[in-house]
């Protein structure tokens, strides 16, 4: 009798030490799946803020001709930095001005960024041409 209570407690710590490996190694994959998901969380971040510095820097330009200052994109969108370039239209958008907004981000060491462009009437902006902002 003694033989078969022992051969049973051996089978059920086997039994529980193979459930226990195999919990071990489910928790490790999920936590190696949850920290790339992070990652991938924080540069999907870093681009839609880097979509709407830009695009809000345009509907500032055509709703007041004038851009933010360093001051108001840093406040808005915390280390982005915005560059506008103001070309001519040409072909169909002759007459027009084409208003090109590239923001750019540095974040978890990888830059991100985004161009947005638009085209509208000549604006005075105020800086004209060519400027950085940040």
């Amino acid at each position: 009798m003694k033989k078969v209570k022992q051969k049973k407690h051996a089978f059920l710590l086997a039994e529980a030490t193979v459930a226990l490996g195999i919990l071990g190694i489910m928790l490790g994959v999920l936590a190696s799946l949850m920290s790339g998901s992070f990652r991938a969380d924080k540069h999907i971040y870093a681009l839609q803020k880097c979509i709407l510095a830009a695009l809000g820097q345009l509907d500032v330009i055509a709703a007041t001709g004038k851009s933010l200052n360093a001051d108001q994109v840093e406040q808005l969108w915390p280390g982005v930095t915005i560059t506008i370039d103001i070309e001519p239209g040409t072909g169909a958008y002759a007459g027009l001005s084409c208003y090109k907004a590239v923001a750019s981000i540095i974040e978890a060491g990888d830059e991100h960024s985004s161009s947005q462009m638009r085209y509208m009437p000549e604006l005075p902006v105020e800086s004209g041409g060519s400027y950085a902002l940040n």
